[in-house]
């Protein structure tokens, strides 16, 4: 069933655009926002549990679409709820200046370092205190490129599944297991597992 939604003071859309702007909110809701259709695709692509679905026929770029619909439609099967939004109530929820009509709401995967299954000679990045969400994000981005197994976070600065991290990731945080850890339990989890540091 989809839901229409064409007010900005609709509770829903108050209720997420105040999630938008609150890392805590989210973190104590155990939600992640996710703003665009790459990002999206690339979460559900990497089994992530999809909660609700908002979008919008208004943004969705002309030239793609066909495409565009099929992937809506794809989109919609996936998720718990789903909500058509017009292009003004879309606009209070997106955090970006130029959406594309995909937001979706993501259940947050806690993986501690017990719960990763390590292949033959894994390659783990350990990060520490980083700070600026963009820098994340693009680090992340490269790991994945570069065929990263694991990142491990110590000493955490940031809100890991901030817009600003998951946008600048283009979505690969959903593909490369993050998990945030201490830097003692780093080091002791690297030992037991015969991993050279570097």
């Amino acid at each position: 069933m989809i839901l229409e939604i064409n007010s900005l003071s609709n509770p829903k859309i108050k209720e997420i655009a105040k999630l938008s702007k609150d890392g805590q909110l989210r973190q104590e809701k155990n939600i992640i926002i996710v703003d665009g259709k790459r990002e999206i695709l690339e979460a559900i692509k990497n089994k992530w549990e999809l909660e609700e679905f908002f979008y919008c026929l208004d943004f969705i770029d002309k030239k793609e679409k066909i495409e565009d619909d099929i992937k809506v439609e794809r989109i919609i099967k996936l998720a718990n709820k789903s909500y058509k939004l017009s292009s003004k109530a879309f606009d209070k929820i997106s955090y970006k200046k130029n959406p594309d009509g995909f937001l979706a709401i993501l259940k947050t995967k806690k993986i501690n370092l017990n719960d990763i299954k390590l292949k033959e000679d894994p390659l783990v990045l350990v990060l520490e205190s980083v700070e600026k969400p963009g820098n994340l994000g693009g680090i992340i981005r490269t790991a994945y490129a570069s065929g990263i197994d694991l990142i491990i976070l110590n000493d955490q600065k940031t809100d890991v599944f901030s817009p600003n991290v998951i946008r600048s990731s283009t979505g690969f945080i959903f593909s490369t297991p993050l998990v945030i850890a201490s830097l003692d339990d780093t080091y002791n989890w690297l030992i037991k597992n015969k991993i050279q540091i570097l």
